[in-house]
C-alpha cells in the first residue's frame, strides 16, 4: 500500500538501493510501481483490479520521465500487465510476463481496507506490524516465499539487462 507511481531504482545491484548507480557498474533494472487501481486504498494483494484513469496518467508520466527500456517485465496482474503491454507495444520493447512478480497474497485481509483489518484483526495486525516474518495475516503467503520468488525474478531481469545490453523495466 505505497504511493502510486513511486519509482524505485537500482543499477546492477542485488536488491533495491533507492538511488541510481552509474550504468557502467552493471546492468540497469528499473522498478516502477503500478499506478492507482480502481477500488481505493486497501490490502489489494492479488485482487486483480485494473488501473484507474488517474493510475494510467501516473504510469504514463513515470514512463515519459524515466524510459526508454529495451525490455519490459511485468506481473500478470491487470494493474501492471495492461500498462506493460501498452508500453511495449508503443515503444517496441520486448515484453515478458512473470508470475513471480505477483503481489504478496494477503489471505484473510485481501480486499479489506486498513480500517477493516484493524477492526476485524486487531491482535493479528499488531503482531504483523511487530514482526511480519513470523506473524503474517491468516491464510497469507509466507513472506519468505514472496521474497524468494521476487528475488529470483529480479535476478532474471538483471541477467536480461546484462545479456541484452539494454535497460529493463
Amino acid at each position: 500500500m505505497g504511493d502510486p507511481g513511486r519509482r524505485a531504482h537500482a543499477r546492477g545491484a542485488r536488491g533495491l538501493r533507492g538511488a541510481p548507480v552509474p550504468a557502467e557498474r552493471g546492468p540497469v533494472v528499473d522498478l516502477l510501481r503500478h499506478g492507482e487501481p480502481v477500488g481505493g486504498r486497501r490490502y489489494r494483494g492479488r485482487t486483480d483490479d485494473p488501473l484507474s484513469g488517474r493510475g494510467w496518467a501516473q504510469m504514463r508520466a513515470q514512463a515519459a520521465a524515466h524510459g526508454p527500456w529495451a525490455r519490459v517485465v511485468s506481473s500478470p496482474l491487470t494493474r501492471c500487465r495492461a500498462f506493460a503491454e501498452a508500453l511495449a507495444s508503443e515503444t517496441g520493447a520486448a515484453l515478458r510476463i512473470d508470475p513471480r512478480l505477483e503481489e504478496l497474497g494477503y489471505g484473510a485481509w485481501e480486499g479489506l481496507t486498513h480500517a477493516e483489518v484493524a477492526a476485524r484483526f486487531p491482535a493479528e495486525l499488531a503482531a504483523f506490524r511487530r514482526d511480519p516474518l513470523r506473524h503474517r495475516p491468516p491464510g497469507a503467503e509466507p513472506l519468505e516465499d514472496f521474497l524468494a520468488r521476487v528475488g529470483a525474478a529480479w535476478a532474471e531481469a538483471e541477467a536480461e539487462a546484462r545479456d541484452s545490453g539494454g535497460p529493463v523495466l
